[in-house]
């Protein structure tokens, strides 16, 4: 997690809808990678730690009150942000095969 709080903390001089779009991408590779079957409440629980990563950041560019959550809402329905996605399908894993992640 830390990892993404610092690339989120670098670029936060971005514009919002350019942040936005970095961070889906990514959230997307990350998806992608860590998908697999049993693992959605673990990619529930990062998406939802990223979610409030981006809130502190978007509240420290504000010099003055602090952002509420309506707002920061708002801003993630208008820009968007990718959710969690199981790609693995269960018929496409062969028996005896070894998941080492």
């Amino acid at each position: 997690m830390g990892r993404y709080d610092g690339r989120v903390e670098d670029r936060r001089g971005l514009g919002t809808g350019e942040l936005f779009r970095k961070l889906n991408s990514k959230l997307r590779g990350y998806f992608n990678c860590y998908g697999v079957i049993g693992n959605s409440r673990s990619l529930w629980q990062f998406h939802n730690e990223v979610v409030r990563m981006m809130y502190k950041w978007l509240c420290r560019r504000r010099e003055r009150a602090r952002m509420s959550w309506e707002r920061f809402n708002a801003k993630v329905e208008w820009h968007g942000l990718v959710t969690p996605v199981i790609n693995e399908r269960p018929s496409r894993r062969k028996p005896g095969m070894v998941c080492l992640y």
